[in-house]
C-alpha cells in the first residue's frame, strides 16, 4: 500500500531542482569485482512484466542535478474496525543534489530542504480503497553519511557526499486507512511472457 501512496505522491509534486525523482527504493545486492555491493533501486513505474531489468538506480553521480527517493522504515497498525484498518508507515525522504547543476548560489541545504517540505502536502487524494492519506513530518535526521548506510557505495560514489554535492533526509509518518468494503475484485489474469 505504501508503494502506491508514494508513487501517487511523487506524480503530484514538483520540486524546483528535481532531476531524478523516484518512489520507494529497495536495496539490491550485486557482486561487483568479487565484492558484494548494495545499491538503492526502484521499480520502473512503466516496467514491462517480461523485462526483469526495469530498475532505476538512485545512486549519486556527477551527471545528475538531483535524486529524490523514499525508504520504507516499517508499518504499524494504528486502529481498526470490522470495516477498515488504519496504518502508520514511517518513510524517509532522501534528497541528494549537485550545486553545480542547480545554477543556484546557495551553499547550504536549507533552501533546498524548505522547497521539498513545501511540496509534500499534508494530505493527498484517496486511492481506490486507501483513504485519509496524510503526511506528517516528524523528524529531520542528522546530516551525515549514515543517511546512506544501507548501501555500500564505492569510494568514487561516496565522493558525491561532499561539496559541490549535498544531501538531507526528512522523516515522515504516512497515516492512511484501508477501507475493506472497497477492495477491488481479485483477478487471476497472469500475463504469460512469450
Amino acid at each position: 500500500m505504501i508503494y502506491q501512496i508514494i508513487d501517487s505522491l511523487i506524480n503530484q509534486i514538483t520540486i524546483p531542482f528535481e532531476d531524478h525523482k523516484v518512489g520507494i527504493v529497495k536495496p539490491i545486492k550485486l557482486t561487483v569485482a568479487g565484492k558484494l555491493k548494495i545499491y538503492p533501486v526502484v521499480y520502473n513505474q512503466v516496467r514491462d512484466v517480461c523485462d526483469t531489468s526495469d530498475y532505476l538506480d538512485a545512486v549519486p553521480n556527477s551527471s545528475k542535478k538531483s535524486i529524490v527517493y523514499f525508504e520504507d522504515w516499517g508499518t504499524v497498525l494504528k486502529d481498526e474496525s470490522p470495516d477498515w484498518k488504519e496504518f502508520i508507515t514511517q518513510v524517509r525522504l532522501i534528497c541528494w543534489f549537485n550545486y553545480q547543476k542547480t545554477n543556484h548560489a546557495e551553499i547550504f541545504d536549507t533552501l533546498f530542504m524548505a522547497h521539498v517540505m513545501h511540496e509534500i502536502p499534508f494530505q493527498i487524494p484517496s486511492l481506490t480503497y486507501i483513504h485519509n492519506i496524510r503526511f506528517n513530518l516528524f523528524r529531520i535526521p542528522e546530516k551525515s553519511p549514515n543517511l546512506f548506510s544501507r548501501y555500500t557505495y564505492k569510494e568514487e560514489e561516496s565522493q558525491y557526499l561532499m561539496y559541490p554535492y549535498d544531501y538531507f533526509g526528512l522523516d515522515y509518518h504516512v497515516i492512511y486507512r484501508v477501507n475493506l468494503d472497497c477492495l477491488p475484485a481479485w483477478q487471476d489474469d497472469i500475463y504469460q511472457c512469450p
